[in-house]
C-alpha cells in the first residue's frame, strides 16, 4: 500500500489554493482522479446483481472504506484532496463519506451520473442463478464491441460511458486532486473507452491486450484507479487500474 501511495502522490500536481470560484477560474491543466469502487455490501457477498438498486454497505465494506481513508491520511494525500464526488447510491456515498473524514479540505458532493449500470429486469437476482445465461450472452456481445446491447429494461454500455465520462469531467472541475467513488460496471466500461482512445469498439479492438486486461480483470471492492484528466486536450490517461490500497479481497463484479 505504501508503494502504491507513493506512486499516486508522485502523479499529483500541487493542491490548488482554496477559492470559491475554483471551478470557473484558476483550474490546473491536469487533474488527478482517484476513482474508487465502493465498499462491500451483503449483495456483493451473495453474488446478487445490484445495478441501480440502493443497497447499503455492510460492516466489512465500511472497514474497507476506512482502510482507504487511512492510506490517504498516512501517505499525506488526504491533505491534497480538493473534493470527493460520489454516486448518489448509498453504497458509494457512504464509502465517500468515510473517506471524507480523513480529507479535511475536501468539498463533498454527489452525482447521479456516476450510478452503476442499470441492469433492468435482472437487478436483485443472483449472478449464478437465472441471470447467468443472459449475462453470458451480453458479455459475448460487449466483448465484440456491441455496446448498444443491454439487459432487458436496462441501459446500454454506450449510454453508461456517455454519462460516466460527463460525470468524470465535472468531477475534474473541482480541483487538482479529486476522489471519485462509484461502481464496478461504470468504472470498467469507462476504463475500456479511455484505453480505446480514438478507436471504435469492434471485435478486433476489444481483443487487444490492453483492452482484454481490463475486461478480464477482477475489481475488488474499494479498488482504486488513478486517472489523469488533461483539460487542454479533453482527454483521460490512466496511471493505474483497479489497485488495492488496503487489504481487501476480490468479490463478484455485481455493482
Amino acid at each position: 500500500a505504501a508503494a502504491i501511495a507513493r506512486h499516486v502522490s508522485g502523479s499529483l500536481p500541487q493542491r490548488s489554493q482554496p477559492d470559491e470560484n475554483l471551478r470557473v477560474r484558476n483550474l490546473p491543466q491536469q487533474t488527478t482522479l482517484l476513482i474508487v469502487r465502493h465498499g462491500e455490501t451483503d449483495w456483493n457477498s451473495e453474488g446478487r446483481m445490484q445495478g441501480q438498486l440502493d443497497i447499503r454497505l455492510n460492516e466489512h465494506g465500511r472497514n474497507q472504506a476506512a482502510e482507504i481513508a487511512a492510506v490517504l491520511q498516512s501517505s499525506g494525500l488526504a491533505e491534497r484532496v480538493d473534493a470527493i464526488v460520489s454516486s448518489d447510491l448509498s453504497r458509494a456515498s457512504e464509502t465517500a463519506d468515510i473517506i471524507a473524514k480523513a480529507c479535511p479540505g475536501a468539498r463533498r458532493r454527489s452525482d447521479a451520473g456516476l450510478r452503476e449500470v442499470h441492469a433492468g429486469d435482472v437487478q436483485g437476482k443472483l449472478v449464478h442463478g437465472e441471470v447467468q445465461g443472459v449475462r453470458a450472452n451480453l458479455s459475448r456481445g460487449w466483448s465484440q464491441g456491441k455496446f448498444d446491447e443491454r439487459y432487458p429494461g436496462g441501459e446500454s454500455i454506450t449510454e453508461v460511458v456517455a454519462r460516466g465520462l460527463t460525470a468524470l469531467r465535472k468531477a475534474a472541475s473541482e480541483g487538482s486532486c479529486v476522489v471519485v467513488v462509484c461502481h464496478g460496471g461504470i468504472i470498467k466500461w469507462c476504463a475500456v473507452h479511455i484505453e480505446l482512445g480514438s478507436r471504435l469498439p469492434t471485435a478486433e479492438t476489444m481483443a487487444l491486450p490492453e483492452i482484454r486486461s481490463i475486461t478480464s480483470a477482477s475489481m475488488p471492492n474499494c479498488c482504486t484507479s488513478t486517472v489523469q484528466y488533461d483539460r487542454e486536450t479533453d482527454s483521460f490517461h490512466c496511471k493505474r487500474w483497479f489497485e488495492m490500497l488496503g487489504r481487501g479481497a476480490a468479490l463478484a463484479d455485481v455493482g
